[in-house]
């Protein structure tokens, strides 16, 4: 299990951190739970504002093992509102899983006709053969599908149709697999033919007038709020909210406009604020940074280092990555009113 964690710095820069690589014992919820409340007590975190975890069911359970322990030390933010937050990646996966079930018909041969040239080395090699008859790499291959990864299907999909003649020329030893390949490949591509076609005519036909017709409301809701801003512009500002809501709206063809910059630029106009979108904007939108730890586990766990123990592993694990990561501050030249004061 990795726990990583996201901030910013006093400069308003974005950072992660590596804080726990550790060996899980169960993949009950309530244990992993308990795991990750120790790891926050070791580095002393009291309130977290969010933990992004992909779609595994037994990490609901420990969210919610999470929020009790921290409701009961009074240290739940927003009664635990934004504590739970699942990771865009894995939503994003099912997503195109569940649309590739509409062409399972297509790849599931695809994806079997691959297996079978990885089933032996003598078959590998033959496909090889033909690879350098046809004039590519004698290391050329097919990669194999892994079915919880839809990229995995596409890589898989892609490589297959760059190898096309190789199964052309194959037809006379394996011919059966040939033919069948190359209706489904015929296939998938008159399919995603049709389908693009459909698609062009929805956006010049029906479609545009839609995509037209919502152009014109949010255009139209964008202009009223900039009107109804006006009018508070007029008003007397009472707080440091009303006076950001009536600050002037960054243009959105701005494409150079920086987020972070902005607010690092207006702290002190916003010193309230500017604490709160700090908590907000160090949110990730994904595990990626953390499910890219156990790639850089693999380099220091490798054969010839395979006997060090957990907490060895997690020492070299974690100190490579605060080694590698950039350096940040925490440290804020005072302001003339602090010098003042």
């Amino acid at each position: 299990m990795v726990v990583t964690a996201h901030f910013l710095d006093c400069d308003w820069k974005l950072h992660k951190r590596i804080i726990n690589f550790t060996k899980i014992t169960s993949h009950n919820g309530e244990e992993i739970g308990k795991m990750v409340e120790v790891c926050l007590r070791e580095w002393g975190i009291e309130k977290v504002f969010s933990l992004v975890v992909d779609n595994v069911s037994s990490n609901n359970a420990a969210i919610d093992y999470l929020k009790r322990r921290m409701k009961s030390e009074n240290s739940l933010l927003f009664e635990g509102k934004y504590l739970h937050m699942r990771c865009v990646c894995h939503i994003l996966n099912l997503i195109v899983k569940d649309g590739l079930k509409e062409l399972d018909a297509s790849i599931k041969p695809i994806r079997n006709s691959v297996i079978f040239i990885h089933s032996s080395p003598s078959r590998l090699n033959k496909f090889r053969e033909f690879t350098v008859l046809a004039k590519f790499s004698i290391t050329s291959t097919v990669p194999m599908d892994v079915k919880t990864r839809w990229n995995a299907t596409y890589k898989m999909l892609e490589v297959a149709l760059k190898y096309r003649i190789v199964f052309e020329r194959m037809t006379e030893e394996w011919f059966p697999l040939s033919i069948i390949f190359m209706k489904l490949m015929k296939g998938i591509n008159d399919m995603l033919y049709i389908e693009s076609q459909s698609m062009q005519l929805e956006r010049d036909g029906g479609g545009s007038g839609m995509s037209s017709a919502g152009g014109g409301l949010c255009d139209e809701l964008f202009d009223d709020v900039d009107a109804q801003n006006e009018e508070e512009r007029l008003l007397e500002i009472s707080s440091e909210v009303d006076k950001y809501l009536a600050d002037e709206i960054e243009k959105r063809s701005n494409q150079y406009f920086n987020l972070l910059e902005w607010w690092k630029g207006n702290e002190t106009r916003y010193p309230i604020i500017s604490m709160i979108a700090k908590d907000i904007f160090a949110i990730p939108s994904s595990t990626v940074a953390s499910e890219a730890t156990f790639s850089l586990g693999k380099r220091v766990v490798d054969p010839f280092r395979s006997c060090l123990s957990p907490k060895m592993v997690e020492a070299l694990v974690c100190t490579s990555d605060w080694l590698r990561a950039e350096e940040f501050s925490f440290w804020k030249d005072p302001t003339d009113d602090d010098l003042e004061l």
